[in-house]
């Protein structure tokens, strides 16, 4: 299910702000509905969904005052993707207990459906509960038009990485694995105040803290403001910023002669940067709108993108020739295809062609290709194959052992959590 919680906690933050005088920073998404920076009233909220726990899935939604629409970008996957911590609930067990036994209504057993729908409308004043599904009905062409042009043009203005795999995204963030440092922190005010000085700390890597500890004492200490220290204390001072390892811990001690730096710009390295030079964001939502054309229009245009330089991009397009060639003839020429591209440099499509190749009975060849992604060190590359090991049914029975000795005992990364599901579901 996807809900409105987080526009609402943005337009609160937002909000929180405006009251309080404070400039709303040029990042920020929420507007305000209160204080000096109130906004106009949001013609369309959107919400979304991607990876929970363990299983990966891509959607999106958009909503105005009487509308939801609903993108299901894997539309292969079901809603009710098995996740270890959800599937323990005592409710969720007595739901899929129900759906076993044949016991669910129509309503409740759409959750359990093995796909879903691509688009979802509803009418929220007269269904809230989004049970009847108007895509495709007379009457609605405009909305549904309008809406997915919507939705289309905020994932492209918010630069939108949900199209782009993990570890494509992983790898872009830190290029080799590679954890950047946040750089040391320095003073960039101080004024010398009898036997005092007042001082400011600050640090050269963009959205860093700086924080601090004076003389013995064991507490650091978050820098907001401006500091007094005594003449000849020394107060330790070190930068982090979440997602880099942190700044060296550098110690000062106060007197004339320490001097304040100017301030220097802040540095930040722009992951998305390659993303928009190829335009990227653009181009994932042009080529998931082949999944609106049938399998005779959309494949062509799909093998056309199968070769691209962008790893998304040959990704999605395996994912579509995987799920649209439905015909010996079809499967037939993809497999040539993916054949070679086993091998090919992005982890994320060769575990996209193995798992193709294990739906279309050449597990001999693929099976060996997904238990090499084990030695990957990206988690997120395991976790890919993990599913793919996961999603190919009896296929596997052969390997139980081999698949067994991967378990580690109590492990509770996303990883072992699939394996663990793996194993029962060989037993």
């Amino acid at each position: 299910s996807i809900n409105n919680d987080l526009i609402e906690f943005i337009d609160l933050g937002a909000t929180v702000l405006s009251m309080a005088g404070v400039q709303i920073p040029q990042h920020f998404q929420g507007i305000p509905f209160l204080g000096k920076s109130a906004g106009e009233k949001r013609e369309y909220i959107f919400a979304a969904r991607d990876r929970m726990d363990e299983r990966y899935d891509v959607i999106r939604a958009v909503r105005d005052r009487k509308f939801k629409y609903i993108r299901n970008f894997m539309p292969f996957l079901p809603y009710a993707q098995f996740i270890e911590y959800m599937d323990q609930m005592p409710t969720m067990k007595d739901m899929r207990r129900l759906n076993a036994e044949g016991k669910l209504n129509d309503v409740q057993e759409l959750f359990f459906r093995k796909t879903k729908p691509l688009e979802e409308l509803y009418d929220i004043t007269t269904d809230p509960y989004e049970v009847n599904n108007l895509t495709g009905k007379p009457g609605y062409e405009d909305t549904l038009s309008r809406m997915r042009k919507v939705l289309n043009d905020w994932m492209i203005e918010t630069e939108d990485t949900g199209l782009i795999p993990e570890p494509v995204l992983v790898n872009s963030m830190r290029p080799g694995i590679s954890w950047e440092k946040t750089e040391n922190p320095y003073v960039s005010y101080i004024k010398q105040r009898g036997d005092y000085f007042d001082l400011e700390l600050d640090c050269s890597t963009k959205g860093a803290s700086v924080v601090y500890k004076i003389a013995n004492n064991k507490n650091w200490k978050l820098f907001s403001k401006k500091i007094r220290v005594k003449n000849n204390d020394i107060i330790y001072v070190q930068s982090s910023r979440l997602g880099f390892e942190l700044s060296d811990v550098v110690s000062l001690i106060m007197d004339k002669n320490l001097k304040a730096l100017p301030l220097k710009d802040k540095k930040d390295r722009d992951w998305k940067n390659n993303f928009r030079k190829e335009n990227l964001f653009k181009k994932l939502i042009e080529l998931k709108n082949l999944d609106f054309l049938s399998d005779e229009n959309s494949l062509p245009e799909l093998y056309k993108v199968l070769y691209d330089k962008s790893d998304s991009i040959r990704y999605w397009a395996v994912l579509g020739i995987h799920y649209r060639s439905t015909s010996a003839e079809k499967i037939t020429e993809a497999k040539k295809h993916f054949e070679k591209m086993i091998n090919d440099e992005s982890a994320v499509v060769r575990i996209a062609c193995a798992h193709a190749l294990c739906d279309w009975d050449e597990e001999k060849t693929a099976i060996p290709v997904l238990f090499k992604e084990f030695d990957n060190p990206l988690e997120s590359v395991k976790l890919h194959a993990a599913i793919s090991l996961d999603s190919i049914g009896n296929k596997i029975k052969p390997y139980s052992d081999q698949i067994k000795k991967m378990l580690v005992p109590n492990a509770d990364n996303d990883v072992q959590k699939v394996l663990r599901h793996l194993v029962k579901s060989l037993t």
